[in-house]
């Protein structure tokens, strides 16, 4: 367990890889790549009946090398984040150093970013993107996406503010994982962002209160050439207890109440703390593309434990 919140870190320490080191860095990852099923291989190498090995070696030639200039452009973003910190009088919980490593994404069925413990894998086009530094609507994606990979890197290395940040929303985190039933580990999709199915909240089904945990699913298998995960996800709630059965958002009577109405990117708890936790920090600086936000109270308490802790 990391120690507390200290005060007055707002320096984030980085460094990049080059290619080899992206790639070993890259298959070092095994709980994750070893625990992929079926569904999560051919998706991601759009093929039926791909392997892991394929997938490994896949995965690996999608890494590449950073240009000098875009080393410039992700440190400038890094030390005007630390302005933002040192501006605001917030401090992180964290003192790990960040690897930036470059990918495709085509390993994972095109996202712009995600992360493995304090490793931020970058898009190319993420990066190109950045090179349009004078539009202010470009400026605050990326400012948001940085935040977002940060914090799954500092949930990962401080087990006390995980647990906080998981309260703001409701959800309690326990010591171990839950055991997803088979049916459901079949059809699910793994996030990289998200290490762990170790917490809960309460949700109301059918006029009960059940404790749930979520898993991403999708809704149909993999078929032909062209198809993306990312067309039939499903946000899954599984009961402790689930013998199989898990319901969708729909079902939930409060499953907004939990979430809040900040951010539509609900398919963990993960993810939306991740928006939230962009939103806390840049609210002050993007007023205007942020507006009111429907649930002020988690940006609000996330903001001061930042600020006090």
């Amino acid at each position: 367990m990391k120690a507390n919140l200290r005060k007055n870190n707002t320096k984030i320490k980085y460094r990049f890889t080059d290619v080899k080191e992206a790639q070993e860095l890259y298959l070092s990852n095994t709980k994750y790549l070893n625990n992929l099923n079926q569904y999560d291989l051919d998706y991601r190498l759009n093929k039926k009946n791909a392997t892991l090995e394929e997938f490994k070696s896949f995965g690996a030639s999608q890494m590449r090398e950073f240009t000098e200039n875009e080393k410039k452009l992700i440190s400038e973003q890094i030390l005007e984040m630390e302005k933002t910190l040192e501006h605001q009088k917030m401090s992180l919980p964290f003192d790990e150093v960040i690897i930036f490593i470059k990918s495709t994404q085509k390993e994972e069925n095109g996202s712009l970013a995600y992360t493995h413990s304090t490793q931020i894998y970058l898009g190319e086009e993420v990066i190109e993107t950045m090179k349009n530094k004078g539009n202010i609507e470009v400026k605050f994606e990326i400012d948001q996406l940085f935040w977002h990979e940060i914090f799954h890197c500092l949930t990962r290395t401080n087990s006390v503010f995980r647990k906080e940040m998981y309260k703001i929303i409701h959800f309690t985190v326990m010591d171990k994982d839950f055991i997803i039933p088979k049916e459901i580990y079949e059809i699910s999709i793994s996030n990289p962002d998200v290490e762990h199915h170790d917490s809960y909240a309460t949700f109301n089904i059918n006029g009960k209160n059940i404790d749930c945990y979520m898993v991403l699913t999708v809704s149909k298998p993999f078929e032909k050439p062209g198809d993306s995960f990312f067309n039939c996800l499903q946000f899954s709630i599984v009961p402790i207890e689930s013998k199989g059965e898990f319901y969708l958002p729909g079902d939930i009577q409060n499953f907004w109440e939990i979430f809040g109405r900040n951010t539509s990117y609900v398919i963990d708890p993960e993810e939306c703390l991740a928006d939230n936790f962009s939103f806390a920090i840049l609210y002050q600086k993007y007023e205007k593309f942020l507006g009111s936000k429907k649930s002020p109270e988690i940006i609000k308490k996330i903001i001061n434990y930042l600020k006090n802790n």
